[in-house]
């Protein structure tokens, strides 16, 4: 005798589940009169899942309350941790670099920690210690140095 797991069960039912309700549609969408159809199509509810009991309360939870616009203390952050939507930063680097390379981390005066992400590398001068952080495409971020017209693909680390 071979017996079925929990997920197959469940599988099964939802089968059997969707061709009754499709026989079932097919007859509503039969119906004529626009108040009998309604009713026909309010009595078809979804069958309850195996072993499933409904919540307690229906009640929805609270949405989390807005973050304030322009602020940039999560940018860079992953989604889950960020609590803005700014789309730059302009802060000065907490001291001086004489360039990048591949991996390097890069402390900024603001607190923020951000990593080089791409295998770029370049040479900054004195003059070159403004920088802005702004967001890119697909979740990527740039680092723009004033005075230079390269800008290292980076990740904030902290």
């Amino acid at each position: 005798m071979r017996v079925l797991s929990r997920s197959s069960v469940s599988f099964v039912l939802t089968v059997s589940a969707l061709a009754v309700a499709a026989a079932d549609l097919q007859t509503c969408r039969k119906i004529a009169d626009s108040q009998q159809r309604l009713s026909c199509y309010d009595a078809l509810s979804p069958p309850a899942a195996v072993g499933v009991t409904a919540p307690a309360s229906t009640a929805a939870a609270p949405a989390p309350a807005p973050a304030a616009a322009g602020s940039a203390d999560g940018f860079g952050l992953p989604v889950t941790a960020r609590s803005s939507e700014a789309q730059t930063v302009s802060s000065r680097l907490a001291r001086e670099l004489d360039g990048w390379g591949p991996n390097q981390l890069i402390q900024l005066a603001n607190g923020q920690l951000w990593q080089v992400v791409d295998g770029s590398s370049g040479v900054l001068q004195a003059e070159n210690q403004r920088v802005l952080v702004r967001r890119g495409a697909l979740g990527t971020y740039f680092m723009e140095f004033e005075g230079l017209n390269r800008s290292p693909r980076v990740k904030r680390v902290q």
